[in-house]
């Protein structure tokens, strides 16, 4: 797989894109409950700004961070949900808005 540009990533099978906005505005009804891989894309290619979260969970000071971007990186996240997408989709949500959930991968996303 290439996940060079949102091309090659439709062309290898991935569907269904929703924004951050849309996720939250839907509570993530719009994804099957069936098992599923899904990717977390940053489609700005510019320089990112982070900020210092006061998320509970917390793991990376954004110096570190900065230090370990990768410029022009498309994927910034690949999960997976064994058994149900939209429930693995809408936990890593809540964790974003710092409310309780089973979901802490890819934590440091919410510094972006």
């Amino acid at each position: 797989m290439k996940f060079s540009s949102l091309r090659s990533i439709r062309h290898d099978g991935f569907t269904g894109f929703l924004s951050v906005a849309d996720l939250l505005t839907s509570k993530c009804c719009d994804i099957p409950k069936s098992p599923g891989i899904y990717l977390v894309l940053r489609l700005n290619s510019g320089k990112p700004s982070f900020y210092q979260t006061k998320h509970r969970k917390s793991k990376y000071p954004t110096t570190v961070l900065k230090e370990h971007w990768i410029a022009d990186s498309l994927v910034l996240y690949i999960g997976k949900a064994s058994t149900n997408l939209r429930k693995r989709i809408y936990a890593y949500m809540r964790f974003g808005q710092n409310k309780n959930s089973g979901h802490s991968g890819g934590r440091s996303i919410w510094y972006l």
